[in-house]
């Protein structure tokens, strides 16, 4: 296998600017944001056992 070198097409002027960027710290991840619950969901939830109808019963036999 050959092996070539190879130089970067860089102005040296340029070349300190783009080592100080590759030299730059990792910023620390953050967390993702977490759910925050609203009063919608409780409202909706409330209304739902309202409107929901209550235990089956037997038909009446005639």
């Amino acid at each position: 296998m050959m092996r070539t070198l190879a130089r970067p097409v860089v102005a040296p002027e340029d070349m300190a600017e783009l080592m100080m960027a590759v030299a730059e710290p990792e910023a620390e991840l953050a967390d993702p944001p977490l759910h925050v619950p609203t009063a919608g969901g409780a409202l909706l939830a409330g209304l739902l056992l309202i409107v929901s109808p209550g235990n089956p019963t037997e038909p009446e036999k005639r």
